[in-house]
C-alpha cells in the first residue's frame, strides 16, 4: 500500500466526530487515496463544489442536516458522486433509501477497518474506470471496450445480455453485432466482464458470492475456472486472495488473448494512470 500521490483518487469523508475521522483518513491515505475530511453537510457541498471527488464516505448524522438530505442536495446540483454510507444510526428504512439513491455500501459502525478498507478500495478502483470510456468510439474494438468497462463499473451482476445492452444503451442485436464483428461470442464477452468486475469488488481476498449473482455452486466452480482462479475443493469465502487484473488476462479462457479487444481492454486497464486497487498492487 501507499501514500496518495498527485493524481490520486479523492474522496470526500463528512463525520463531525474527530477520532473517527482521523482513523478513517489514515486508513484510507494508506491505499493511496486523497481524503479530504469535513464536518458537516455544508462544507462537504462546499468542497464539492472545489474537488472532484471519485468517492463519498458519509455520516448520517450530521450537525446540520441527515446525511442523505446532503445527498439529494448534491444530485440536485448536478453531483453525481458515488457514496457510502457509514453509521451508527442506520435504520432499514434509511438503509433501504440510500439504496434508492444509489449507494455503493452501508456500513454500520463501529466498522471493522479491514471491512472499511475493502469496500473503499473496491469503489474507488471501479469508480475510477469511467475515465477509461471513450468519448466517441469509432471502431468495433472502441466500442465493445467501452460496453466492458460499464459492464465492470455496474452496480449489478449482468449475468444476461439483455440487462447488458440495456445497460450500455444499445439494442441486444447492435451488441451481438459488435461482439461478432470482434469475433468473440457475446455470452463469453459478458463472462469474461463480469469476472473483471467480481475481481474490481471483492477486495483483498477472492469473495465472488457477494458480487456474482450464481447460486449454484458447480457453476460458480465452473466460472471461476474459466477465470483462471484454482480455489481448492476445501476453501472456505474469502480462503484465498483475489487474482490481480493482470494474472486474470494471463489465466482466463473465456477470450483469445490475442483478441483486439482484450488487448486494447489489457492495455486501458493496466495503464499507470488508472488508479488499482489495493490487491492488484505489485
Amino acid at each position: 500500500m501507499t501514500t496518495a500521490t498527485p493524481g490520486s483518487p479523492s474522496l470526500l469523508l463528512v463525520d463531525n466526530d474527530q477520532p473517527t475521522v482521523d482513523v478513517f483518513t489514515r486508513a484510507i491515505a494508506a491505499l493511496g487515496i486523497h481524503v479530504v475530511s469535513v464536518l458537516d453537510g455544508r462544507q462537504a457541498l462546499a468542497a464539492s463544489h472545489r474537488t472532484v471527488f471519485n468517492l463519498v464516505l458519509l455520516d448520517l448524522r450530521l450537525p446540520d442536516l441527515h446525511g442523505l438530505d446532503l445527498v439529494l442536495q448534491m444530485r440536485a446540483e448536478g453531483f453525481k458522486t458515488p457514496f457510502i454510507v457509514v453509521s451508527a444510526s442506520a435504520t432499514a428504512q434509511t438503509g433501504f433509501e440510500a439504496a434508492k439513491l444509489g449507494a455503493w455500501a452501508i456500513l454500520e459502525k463501529p466498522v471493522r477497518l479491514d471491512q472499511l478498507v475493502r469496500t473503499v478500495d473496491s469503489a474507488v478502483a471501479s469508480t475510477a474506470l469511467d475515465r477509461l470510456l471513450v468519448a466517441d468510439p469509432r471502431t468495433p474494438c472502441d466500442r465493445l471496450c467501452n460496453f466492458m468497462v460499464s459492464l465492470i463499473t455496474s452496480e449489478h451482476d449482468l449475468k444476461t445480455d439483455g440487462p447488458w445492452a440495456r445497460h450500455v444503451g444499445v439494442s441486444l442485436s447492435a451488441l451481438r453485432d459488435c461482439c461478432k464483428r470482434l469475433e468473440v461470442g457475446v455470452e463469453n464477452a459478458r463472462n469474461f466482464g463480469r469476472a473483471l468486475r467480481a475481481i474490481y469488488h471483492s477486495g483483498e481476498h477472492w469473495t465472488p458470492e457477494t458480487v456474482l449473482d450464481i447460486d449454484d455452486r458447480r457453476t460458480l466452480r465452473r466460472f471461476e475456472e474459466r477465470s483462471g482462479i484454482d480455489r481448492p475443493l476445501n476453501a472456505g469465502r474469502g480462503d484465498i486472495d483475489t487474482p490481480t487484473v493482470a494474472e486474470f488476462f494471463e489465466q482466463q479462457t473465456w477470450l483469445p488473448r490475442d483478441n483486439p479487444m482484450v488487448l486494447a481492454l489489457q492495455q486501458r486497464l493496466m495503464s499507470p494512470a488508472v488508479f488499482q486497487p489495493a490487491t492488484s498492487a505489485p
